[in-house]
């Protein structure tokens, strides 16, 4: 047992040096944030695992998903292959495993890549196998060993390799929302329905008028600066409009400006099928409006079995899913047994309602070990069970199983006044005191 304490603190002092310095620019949760964006939008995503001279994972880079594609299995290599036999131990099977080659272009550069756990020596310039680095550097001067990477995809019927995203079956409507948006863009900043019409009777503008009155209508309402901009118009009467013609007409000239404030719409146009699209696209990752951003309509106990329903169904099959990859991937790879991987959950439960809970249940039913195991739960932190025998029992029937008896050499205890016995002859004269005694070692298990 104190082999194995002194191997698990070994291991967790390895891996905590690992994630704390698996990336030099960004922490390793913003990594995993990183490549979960790139699974949602691709339907793949990578990490690239560069290794120490001793051939253990050292560093994890961020692979953008778009600039990588994946190439055919390859023939067959024997590979040693740790498999959990127990807790605290591993046997090694050496099988046949069929490994992918991946390629990146990026920036005009191309890279090749070999998928994790794959041992054989290969060149990052050309993709090509050698037997070892030796050899690669006689047949391809100056080229370097290519790296490793981790390649996680969503379900897909149609590839095992390229997932396909949950918002598939959205696309028309993604498409629709974001022409709707920048259709209502361009009528706000073009006002494509005229504020006024221009109606003339009895006469006509003046000359240049209809030239001033389309240079306005395409250059000089636009814009935040033109929004009250004055228009200014000139007629001439019929009579000096018709002079020149030979044709007599009315000297009176009316010019009236006739309102279309009802044609402009008076806020966003398919506003109802923009937030239909919304609803669908948020229905395809199963999340509540409340995960969105849309807290409209809800209360405490919707909220919270929003947050529940999400958790459950959602976010807490991802986090195993991701959590199953690094343990059977990185943490396997370098020797890990006594630690597994595991990401922080949040808190969805009531704290309040379940350590009154706890605390009733304690009194008579629950051992302090069930009541330790419950409160990691609602704590979110490990509490180890106590080895103890009272530990193992109901709190009640731990107590009284105990050993309780007065001391030793107890005296009677008084209230100081010896008169006071006459007075008060009911009254005890004399109080025993007990104690209950425990172990050394139950004692040091209780304060700890």
């Amino acid at each position: 047992m104190e082999s194995l304490r002194v191997q698990q603190r070994r291991e967790k002092a390895k891996l905590s040096a690992f994630f704390e310095n698996s990336s030099k620019k960004i922490s390793f949760t913003r990594l995993c944030r990183k490549t979960q964006t790139d699974k949602e939008s691709t339907g793949y995503a990578l990490m690239e695992v560069v290794r120490d001279g001793r051939g253990e994972p050292c560093r994890l880079v961020y692979a953008p998903s778009w600039t990588f594609r994946a190439m055919p299995f390859s023939d067959p290599v024997n590979v040693d292959v740790l498999i959990k036999a127990t807790d605290i131990s591993y046997r090694v099977i050496n099988e046949p495993v069929k490994f992918r080659r991946f390629v990146q272009v990026y920036e005009g550069k191309t890279t090749f890549f070999k998928e994790f756990g794959d041992p054989r020596t290969m060149s990052a310039e050309t993709g090509e196998y050698y037997k070892g680095t030796k050899e690669l550097q006689y047949r391809e001067e100056n080229s370097r060993v290519a790296t490793e990477v981790l390649w996680f995809n969503l379900d897909s019927s149609e590839s095992d390799v390229y997932g396909n995203v949950r918002w598939s079956g959205c696309v028309p409507g993604v498409i629709g929302s974001r022409e709707q948006a920048e259709v209502n863009l361009l009528f706000f900043r073009n006002k494509a329905i005229p504020p006024m019409a221009i109606l003339v009777s009895g006469g006509t503008l003046a000359k240049g008028a209809r030239k001033q009155l389309e240079d306005i209508v395409e250059n000089e309402i636009k814009g935040l600066e033109n929004f009250h901009k004055i228009l200014i118009l000139e007629a001439v009467s019929g009579d000096s409009a018709g002079a020149a013609i030979g044709v007599s007409g009315s000297d009176k000239v009316k010019i009236e400006l006739k309102p279309m404030t009802e044609a402009i719409f008076s806020d966003a146009i398919w506003q109802e099928y923009a937030d239909g699209n919304k609803k669908e696209l948020g229905q395809s990752f199963r999340l509540p409006p409340l995960v969105r951003g849309d807290t409209e309509k809800l209360n405490r106990a919707t909220a919270k079995i929003a947050r529940e329903s999400a958790e459950q169904m959602v976010f807490g099959p991802e986090r195993l899913d991701f959590e199953f990859d690094i343990n059977r991937t990185l943490l396997r790879d370098m020797g890990v047994m006594l630690w597994v991987f595991k990401l922080n959950t949040p808190e969805t439960t009531d704290s309040e309602f379940l350590a009154d809970f706890v605390d009733k249940l304690s009194k008579g039913v629950l051992s302090i070990n069930e009541s330790r195991q419950i409160c990691s739960k609602i704590f979110n932190v490990d509490l180890p069970p106590i080895d103890a025998d009272w530990a193992r029992v109901p709190v009640q029937f731990g107590l009284a199983g105990m050993d309780l008896e007065a001391p030793e050499g107890s005296e009677a205890v008084s209230d100081g006044d010896g008169d006071n016995e006459e007075k008060n002859p009911k009254k005890p004269t004399t109080q025993k005191s007990t104690t209950i005694r425990l172990k050394k070692d139950e004692f040091e298990a209780l304060i700890a």
